[in-house]
């Protein structure tokens, strides 16, 4: 597929190093010349110097060949316009990275007429989303929900006092309420088998249905207290987001915002919140506000420094909880080393809402996890295949990946090696990077002669 990517910063650099690397012919346009040159000298991509808007720069960069465009610069007009230009000259598909709730609140049968505009993905809409599922598990340090909600992804960090600390998975008795699907150690994801034994310091990924989420807590969680009191560091667009669903569930919210312009702007578009002028990294004034009730402490500003600095100094002074955004997802590995209990980058995750849409129709979405770009597949089972009908323990799954869950009907199953695959089942895969183009062509080619 020739792509054109509209923009060299983060969400394009981890969408040009993805897609190339599943072989998509691609395409960067930027017009900061230092983006282009990171570009060319560490991805196998063309660029392209010049503005998105230039029709000259754009059939530099292939326009009327291209099947997709993604725009994803931080400017919502210049990805509006890129899309609007694209669909002129017959892409099939564009996609604009839009932040602003004046766009991102269009209704999307508007969006596609008039604007040219196939899928709109809002990062900062995700990762609020995000945060506020966290909330729901404070134990948990990851969380994401599958199959209609019936399935739910999450991640623990594993303490010495965790109940299956120490223990060989083989050894875990879940009644086959749960699955261990992933562990991250010292930075590398390992598919584990029945021999891995859990250590300290181990991130672990499992695939429960909901109805088990108590057991799994006992297994993994600690003394679990519901979320009541939220201090969100920062006023811009995602505390917004981030505050609006909070009040809907009758939280407790005090926002900081050093901004004396976006404290007001906050005032008069949330209803509940207190809005509070002033630094999230000043101590008296945490003090002064009980930061020691807060059940957790939020950082979202744009600087990752004042993120991780005001969540290490609000854990210091008796926060339950700190969440931080994370744009350099460099810092993401380390974070949780020095007291931060969860992070997040809306770039990572809104690269993950895109990817979905370059995978065979059997795949119904795809997440990813970790700071390993490890996927989550949520592949549908096909209607004729020579997998369907054999138990597990006989097929030649693909290496570094594991079938999590599968959902037949209104039933979640755990899966065991007797278990087996039917036409229509809903099946979640959890696969390194490499091995997700094998994953695909495991369930789209081993059809039945």
């Amino acid at each position: 597929m020739k792509i054109i990517i509209v923009g060299a910063g983060k969400v394009g650099f981890v969408l040009a190093h993805m897609l190339s690397n599943d072989d998509h012919d691609v395409t960067v346009v930027d017009r900061n010349e230092g983006r282009i040159d990171t570009v060319e000298e560490r991805l196998d991509v063309n660029a392209v110097l010049g503005s998105c808007t230039s029709t000259s720069v754009l059939m530099a960069a292939g326009i009327d060949h291209a099947d997709m465009l993604l725009a994803v610069t931080e400017r919502d007009e210049l990805n509006i316009v890129a899309c609007f230009i694209a669909k002129s000259y017959g892409v099939k598909t564009t996609i604009a990275r839009v932040r602003s709730p004046e766009f991102a609140d269009l209704d999307s049968e508007t969006v596609k007429k008039s604007l040219g505009i196939d899928l709109m993905i809002n990062p900062e809409r995700i990762a609020a989303a995000q945060i506020s599922k966290m909330l729901d598990y404070p134990d948990a340090v990851n969380v994401e929900f599958y199959n209609e909600g019936r399935v739910l992804l999450m991640e623990f960090k594993i303490q010495p006092a965790t109940a299956v600390c120490g223990k060989l998975l083989k050894e875990i008795k879940t009644d086959f309420h749960y699955l261990i699907v992933g562990i991250i150690r010292k930075g590398r994801m390992i598919i584990p088998n029945g021999n891995e034994m859990i250590k300290d310091g181990d991130r672990l990924f499992l695939f429960t249905p909901v109805d088990y989420i108590p057991e799994v807590e006992q297994d993994f969680g600690h003394s679990k207290k519901k979320i009541r009191d939220v201090i969100i560091a920062g006023g811009d667009t995602i505390s917004y987001y981030l505050a609006s669903d909070l009040e809907k569930r009758h939280m407790d919210i005090k926002i900081f915002e050093e901004d004396f312009e976006k404290c007001k702007q906050l005032a008069d578009a949330l209803d509940d919140a207190l809005i509070i002028h002033g630094n999230a990294s000043d101590i008296q004034l945490l003090k002064d506000e009980n930061i020691e009730e807060a059940d957790a402490f939020i950082a979202v500003t744009d600087e990752d420094n004042f993120n991780i600095l005001s969540a290490v100094i609000a854990k210091e002074l008796g926060a339950s909880r700190t969440i931080v955004q994370l744009k350099m997802s460099d810092y993401m590995p380390i974070s949780d080393s020095i007291g931060i209990d969860q992070s997040i980058s809306p770039r990572i995750l809104a690269a993950g809402h895109i990817l979905r849409y370059f995978h065979n129709s059997n795949v119904l979405s795809l997440t990813l996890i970790g700071d390993t770009n490890a996927h989550v597949m949520e592949i549908m089972a096909p209607e004729r295949s020579g997998i369907l009908g054999v138990p597990l323990m006989d097929l030649d799954f693909p290496e570094n990946a594991i079938l999590g869950s599968i959902v037949r009907g209104g039933d979640v199953i755990i899966p065991r090696g007797n278990d087996y695959i039917l036409p229509g089942d809903k099946l979640l895969v959890i696969t390194l990077p490499h091995s997700s183009k094998k994953v695909e062509k495991f369930f789209e080619e081993n059809r039945k002669s």
